[in-house]
């Protein structure tokens, strides 16, 4: 007695699933090199200052919030980001280009005897850029932004995600109604 899916049965035993296997192989790739990713790579949290004073000896001096104390400390690694406004040339109105520059310091000092919920960082610039924007430029602060990022930790994916599960799992429940359900 003959198969009745004759054809059906040809067909698959002609059928190499050469595209299923590729497909497979290529979703399999994709998945481990997320993976890879996911636990091995490196994310920078950094502690951001805009309120920060230049000393006449050419240091860095930054205000943060009392809770960065304990993520700041001496021997870290900063970039002070300078966004300057320059003028162009013949025009007296408002127009002119801006100027990003990105400048490496390192934390020597962490100040927290200062009073009024801040803390006090002292920086030290590693690169001589800093002396000729700074000390012979005297930039005008109204033409200048500066910010500094202090990098804190470095840390991956995997553990970022834990940290957010572990906010929202404490996170307080919405507290029941006393009067019961509005009708």
């Amino acid at each position: 007695m003959s198969t009745p899916f004759t054809r059906s049965m040809r067909s698959l035993r002609l059928d190499r699933f050469t595209l299923s296997l590729i497909g497979l192989i290529a979703s399999v790739t994709l998945l481990s090199a997320w993976i890879i990713w996911f636990f091995l790579a490196r994310i920078s949290m950094y502690e951001i200052s805009t309120d920060l004073q230049i000393t006449k000896n050419g240091e860095i001096e930054a205000n943060y919030p009392v809770k960065a104390k304990e993520r700041i400390q001496a021997g870290q690694m900063a970039l002070l980001h300078v966004e300057q406004k320059l003028p162009v040339e013949g025009n007296t109105q408002n127009g002119g280009t801006e100027k990003t520059t990105s400048i490496k310091a390192m934390v020597m000092k962490v100040d927290s005897s200062r009073t009024g919920g801040q803390i006090v960082v002292n920086l030290a610039p590693l690169e001589d850029t800093f002396y000729t924007i700074f000390i012979q430029g005297d930039p005008s602060p109204k033409n200048t932004k500066t910010r500094l990022e202090v990098e804190v930790e470095s840390i991956s994916p995997f553990i970022l995600v834990q940290r957010a599960s572990k906010q929202y799992m404490n996170a307080s429940p919405a507290t029941p109604n006393p009067q019961g359900p509005n009708d």
